[in-house]
């Protein structure tokens, strides 16, 4: 049943969708998702022409960069997907030809690459997703052809792979998603055909698997928008019928759970977004209904969130703060104001609340992506007006605001995939040639990753 499973796996993915898709170069083009850093080497999905889409493994060098293991033989590929490390072993979905879209786990060997649990027998697969760690476990929502998708752990084995609980008894998959950690909770939102989809809590067990608040009471679904976890604190942003969309936080119990403030009053709500901690206070953007959108902060009490600054005080004008990243004591964003969009610098107060430099006007719209902290400052993708899509750096102040130099620009997608690596930064970015690949930059400069082609052999 080709069709229904391209069904599933299309409705799965548009619900539970991790990293984007981008691409990087072996042996011609090939597709990677996020890479999964360890210590010495990264793991990522690659491709080449003998074995499609499979997992790689690479230290940075052109011979310390070779296949983990042929997953689904042949050149179709087991499209590895969802990445993640948990200890010194990493997880990510694979389809092998037999089993389907299952859980696979590795150690970056081919004999420590294997199969998890074949949890729907056959073809189907249970296509695995929503990936986290929880409680020393792998925690993920999975179909296993009996109770629908469901919250599922693992500690690596067979043996130990469980579901969690039933939420939506029979064949009725809850969904759970975007599964968030807050300290010893795992906080997603579920439906359970009763209360529509809702604000649950779990602790890895069934008996302390529940709803946390029904915020639109009976089956009217409640929209979330953000989930983000601040020490033993859940702040969210749901759409009720009352308030529209606006902050909420929970201590994970239904009388810890609360509105912050109603800074946008009546049903339309402030559309809270980007949420970011530094310190005890929490950073978002926020539309009152006077301002526009603007910079906001709180404590998580209605008298301490504020707006920070109008950065853009023009009659009908907003700045639209966006890309909120803490780099230490400092919020960087992206936003606009009279003089066009530019990268701010904010230390929660307005006086504090600076442009660090204002970024190259361009013909065609376009957003600053991938706002990400490296070192003591930011990276991040804009069109650098000449060239086109460029890798961006910068320390906090305008010299130091510039193009990653080495890194040609992409007439297409933006560089993306910013992630540490050691020392050094690696991010995905289009070659001159158009085709994109994995980038590394440290002290020595940019280059990439993969200089030379990739030999096609099994990690050792």
């Amino acid at each position: 049943m080709p069709g229904l499973r391209r069904l599933r796996r299309g409705a799965l993915l548009l619900l539970l969708s991790a990293a984007g898709l981008a691409q990087a170069q072996l042996q011609g083009p090939s597709v990677t998702r996020r890479p999964a850093a360890f210590e010495t080497h990264l793991l990522f999905a690659g491709s080449d022409d003998v074995h499609g889409h499979e997992l790689w493994r690479t230290d940075g060098t052109p011979a310390g960069t070779r296949l983990v293991r042929d997953v689904q033989p042949g050149a179709g590929g087991a499209y590895p997907g969802e990445l993640l490390r948990v200890g010194n072993r990493a997880f990510f979905t694979a389809d092998d030809g037999r089993t389907g879209l299952e859980l696979w786990t590795t150690d970056g060997t081919p004999e420590g690459t294997r199969i998890v649990k074949d949890l729907r027998p056959g073809p189907e697969g249970s296509m695995p997703g929503a990936l986290i760690e929880f409680d020393g476990d792998l925690f993920f929502v999975a179909d296993d052809g009996e109770s629908g998708f469901e919250l599922w752990r693992t500690d690596g084995t067979a043996q130990g792979t469980r579901r969690v609980a039933d939420i939506w008894p029979g064949m009725h998959a809850s969904m759970p998603r975007v599964l968030t950690v807050v300290g010893k909770r795992l906080h997603f939102i579920a439906d359970d055909g009763r209360h529509g989809a809702e604000l649950w809590v779990s602790d890895g067990t069934a008996r302390g698997t529940r709803l946390v608040a029904d915020l639109n009471p009976g089956h009217a679904l409640t929209r979330f928008d953000s989930l983000f976890a601040a020490g033993e604190t859940l702040y969210f942003v749901a759409h009720d019928e009352a308030h529209g969309a606006e902050l909420w936080a929970t201590d994970g119990s239904p009388a810890g759970t609360r509105l912050v403030k109603d800074i946008r009053m009546g049903i339309n709500g402030s559309a809270p977004r980007d949420l970011v901690r530094i310190g005890g206070t929490l950073y978002f953007g926020a539309h009152d209904g006077r301002a526009g959108a603007e910079l906001w902060k709180s404590d998580g009490t209605e008298a301490g969130t504020v707006m920070v600054k109008d950065v853009d005080p023009r009659r009908y004008r907003q700045s639209a703060p966006r890309e909120l990243t803490a780099v230490g004591d400092a919020l960087y964003f992206i936003a606009d104001d009279a003089e066009g969009t530019a990268l701010w610098r904010s230390d929660g107060s307005a006086e504090g609340t600076v442009a660090v430099k204002r970024l190259p006007t361009v013909a065609t719209p376009s957003q600053p992506t991938g706002l990400t902290r490296f070192k003591e400052g930011v990276v991040w993708a804009w069109p650098d007006g000449e060239t086109g899509l460029r890798a961006w750096r910068s320390d906090g102040i305008e010299a130091g605001t510039r193009p990653i130099e080495g890194v040609p620009g992409a007439k297409a997608s933006p560089p993306r995939h910013f992630m540490a690596f050691g020392d050094a930064l690696v991010f995905v970015a289009d070659d001159a040639a158009g085709v994109s690949r994995l980038w590394l930059l440290d002290k020595e400069g940019a280059r990439p990753l993969l200089a030379q082609k990739a030999a096609s052999r099994a990690a050792e």
